[in-house]
This record gives structure tokens, sequence and C-alpha cells, in this order.
């Protein structure tokens, strides 16, 4: 299955959510998928890169155009997510630097990022996991 296609205008962290701020280490769009790098800033993370998934995740709520612009993403609460979700679904950081995918179209060898369930269809009640583990 392909990553998600996410309208990123449409991506709204929901009441109580948390966000964390820090500048990013390169141009990430809304809605991409990021991971805290050794450097402490948002990097893209990839499923394929077990460095990418071995740390805090989370979801960019804005776009920034150069490293070092401040990030935020939420890493836990709700998040409407501009892309049509299926309910009760896991989604996981995908193959693709910044990609999102649902866990079922998780491939061999790509390690897991668990970023959250769909609440509904457009809602992620994200709850970020890393296992550190490939799947097999």
């Amino acid at each position: 299955m392909a990553d998600l296609s996410i309208t990123a205008s449409a991506i709204i962290p929901q009441d109580l959510a948390k966000l964390v701020q820090l500048p990013a280490a390169e141009a990430i769009s809304q809605g991409q998928s990021v991971y805290k790098n050794s450097t402490d800033q948002w990097a893209l993370a990839d499923a394929d890169a077990a460095a990418t998934v071995a740390t805090l995740l989370g979801i960019a709520t804005q776009t920034v155009t150069a490293a070092t612009q401040p990030l935020q993403a939420i890493v836990t609460g709700d998040l409407a997510m501009g892309a049509i979700l299926a309910v009760n679904e896991a989604y996981v950081v995908s193959e693709t630097a910044g990609g999102i995918e649902t866990h079922s179209a998780h491939s061999s060898g790509d390690f897991l990022g668990f970023l959250g369930i769909a609440k509904t269809t457009s809602i992620l009640t994200m709850h970020t996991f890393i296992s550190g583990v490939a799947k097999a």
C-alpha cells in the first residue's frame, strides 16, 4: 500500500495534543513523520533506517523550508490528518523519508516506528512506540 496522501493544510492538532518544538534538520512539510535526531533537531523519519525510529517520533504540524527553523510536531493526542484513514488501523513511519503508511503495508526488514491508531476516518490518535526491531 502507498503512503497516505495528506492535505498539509488539513493537519490540525486537536485539544490536549502535546506538541514539541525543536529546530528542523532539513526542509520538512506539514504532515510528514519526523524523529528527534542526535543533535536534538526534527528530521524526516524513515523505516529503512533504524536510527530514525529509535527515538522520539512525531508528525510535523507546520512546514519549514530550511534547516534550523523552529518546527512543531505532535507527539501525543488527537490529530486531524488531512487524509482518509481506516478506522482502528495502526499507522507507522514508512520506507519513504517523512512518509506514513498502515502497519499492514509495512515491509519485511523495516523498523517499526508506531505513530498511532485511527480513531475515525480523519482523526489519528497519536501514541508513539518504538520497538527497535525490524519486521520479519
